[in-house]
């Protein structure tokens, strides 16, 4: 394997012979094309713990394991096909989301792209054990290709969509979404939910203005703090925000149908520059209808080596 960094960004995608794995493959191409980047299609073999001893000690094991990953990673030469810059490599460890960890780490990837599972309707995310467990704890981005985005993902992006709650996970993801609509040269859609309070929470009872007043006033705290955010991101994006009434989780959920990609942070406590997934993010996690990017807490320009200037600077 090649470990030196690159200029180019690179994209680890997880290949697993589903068709789950060729909706990844096929995303990752996309982001790779558009990036004029690497693209790294890895399969990693779930070994239980009883069979790592053996692939460690004996190397028919170790060859065999090798084969069978070869075997299994053509399956994605079609999806590939016309596209030379790809590679592809295998892993053993267990869990295989730990290996997908290791390889980016190895590899110098900045996002990692894996599929979702068939076991529920097409163009929803129902995220696997392995997508369900890169959702916990990476270090890197991640996006989770819905079921199906191959067959219905043809064209370019048109509309990247951020999360947007005046959080700094909030302002990552938006970070990153601009870096990919720089890249893709879509527009890009900040979207702030805001959720009413509950009338009859006590601190109504306390002040002398009204509820109505009160609410009125927090939803333009929320729209003030958004055009701020959005004042801070580059230029030469087509940028529209939007403050929606509703539970952020449905909010999103619904507006994903519209966009091509949605890019949200993940949850504001936890281990810095890793994945943790809050209420809303791990509900989005099952209800996207469109890719799903969630960029580790603590990162706050996840993505920026795929901007064009970025680019251009390392080449």
């Amino acid at each position: 394997m090649n470990t030196a960094p690159s200029p180019s960004p690179r994209i680890l995608v997880g290949f697993d012979g589903t068709e789950s794995g060729l909706d990844a493959v096929a995303l990752g191409r996309r982001l790779a094309e558009d990036a004029r980047g690497g693209l790294i299609v890895a399969y990693v073999a779930p070994l239980s713990v009883t069979f790592l001893p053996a692939l460690q000690q004996d190397p028919v094991v170790a060859r065999t394991l090798r084969d069978a990953a070869q075997d299994v990673l053509r399956h994605a030469a079609p999806v590939l096909e016309g596209f030379d810059g790809w590679e592809s490599c295998n892993h053993a460890t267990l869990p295989p989301a730990r290996g997908l960890h290791e390889l980016a780490d190895e590899m110098h990837a900045e996002l990692i792209v894996v599929g979702s599972t068939h076991r529920r309707g097409l163009g929803r995310i129902v995220p696997g054990t392995t997508a369900e467990k890169l959702l916990h704890g990476s270090r890197h981005p991640v996006i989770v290709a819905p079921a199906g985005w191959r067959e219905s993902g043809g064209g370019p992006f048109s509309v990247i969509g951020a999360g947007f709650n005046g959080s700094p996970e909030s302002l990552s993801a938006m970070s990153a979404a601009s870096a990919l609509a720089h890249l893709t040269g879509a527009s890009l859609r900040v979207i702030a939910a805001f959720e009413r309070p509950n009338p009859a929470n006590p601190i109504f009872a306390v002040t002398t203005h009204g509820y109505g007043e009160i609410v009125g006033d927090m939803r333009q705290l929320l729209a003030d703090r958004l055009e701020k955010a959005a004042a801070t991101l580059p230029g030469g994006v087509d940028l529209q925000t939007d403050v929606l009434d509703g539970d952020p989780a449905d909010v999103l959920a619904a507006e994903s149908a519209e966009l091509d990609l949605l890019a949200v942070g993940s949850r504001g406590y936890g281990a810095l520059r890793s994945v943790v997934l809050g209420t809303h993010t791990g509900e989005l996690v099952w209800r996207s209808r469109c890719p799903l990017l969630v960029v580790p807490r603590g990162v706050e320009h996840p993505l920026e080596p795929f901007t064009p200037h970025r680019r251009a600077t390392a080449a």
